[in-house]
């Protein structure tokens, strides 16, 4: 998997990313609770609403805790456009993001209008912003392992602060331990950027595979990393757990495909 990817998203694709991630946020509600009545708003922070949120729904592995309305971030900052948004998709990314901030100051206490705000400050390139407001989540008392995956991968591929990176992948790990996306975002770090010279990236996608003995794309991943290092032992070891559970959970079309890197390997 190469992880170089350009940090600027071509315009139609991102909103069509934006608006399937939107949509399905909207359809899983979850709240913070303002602070009491009696906290006020910073200079700032322009939200004023301080009633109560009586409920949290939704799934994902979190609590709630009572933030203090002054930390919430600012929505404020400043909107600027990288040159790739023009147009009718430029009109549609300012659109979202005023829309998702009416929504923030008649409800500050909303995560989902919250994980929008960041995917769209993400898709402009203002990963400081972006980060802002997944550190924000951190401390607000929602615990769900996507804040920490987001994190992770801003730290790694933006910010390029590799040791706060592998901080939020290990946490996503310790909330949600089923959540494969953790290990292999980990493993990208390790194989790419951060203690290249250990053996972390192979560690990582067996101890996830320690902790879902089913996950195939994982035995995969680590299978091609042994195949790069020209370790086909354990390349085909890996190549071969992979295939028997492809076949043991009865997707044998996927059993097949991996056959044929198999036999790939053989031929090297």
């Amino acid at each position: 998997m190469n992880f170089r990817r350009g940090p600027i998203l071509f315009g139609a694709l991102a909103l069509l990313i934006a608006a399937v991630f939107i949509v399905k946020l909207r359809n899983e509600k979850k709240t913070i609770p303002p602070s009491p009545l009696s906290e006020k708003a910073s200079a700032s922070t322009p939200v004023s609403d301080s009633k109560g949120l009586s409920a949290v729904s939704g799934t994902g592995d979190f609590t709630i805790e009572k933030v203090p309305l002054r930390s919430y971030p600012s929505l404020a900052r400043p909107i600027k456009l990288p040159p790739v948004f023009e147009g009718q998709a430029a009109e549609s990314m300012l659109g979202s993001i005023s829309r998702t901030l009416a929504i923030l100051k008649k409800d500050p206490g909303n995560v989902n209008a919250w994980y929008a705000l960041a995917l769209n400050r993400k898709m402009i390139n203002d990963y400081a912003g972006a980060v802002e407001i997944w550190e924000f989540l951190k401390v607000s008392g929602i615990k769900d392992s996507a804040v920490f995956v987001n994190l992770g991968e801003l730290y790694h591929l933006y910010l390029k602060n590799y040791a706060k990176s592998e901080l939020n992948y290990r946490m996503a790990i310790s909330k949600l331990p089923v959540n494969l996306s953790s290990y292999s975002g980990l493993h990208e770090l390790y194989k790419y950027s951060y203690k290249k010279e250990t053996a972390a990236a192979a560690d990582i996608l067996k101890e996830g595979i320690s902790k879902n003995p089913e996950a195939i794309d994982l035995m995969v991943l680590l299978a091609r990393y042994y195949e790069e290092k020209k370790d086909f032992v354990s390349a085909r070891l890996y190549y071969e757990k992979a295939a028997a559970e492809a076949r043991r959970q009865g997707d044998i079309s996927r059993a097949d495909l991996i056959e044929k890197d198999l036999k790939a390997l053989d031929m090297r």
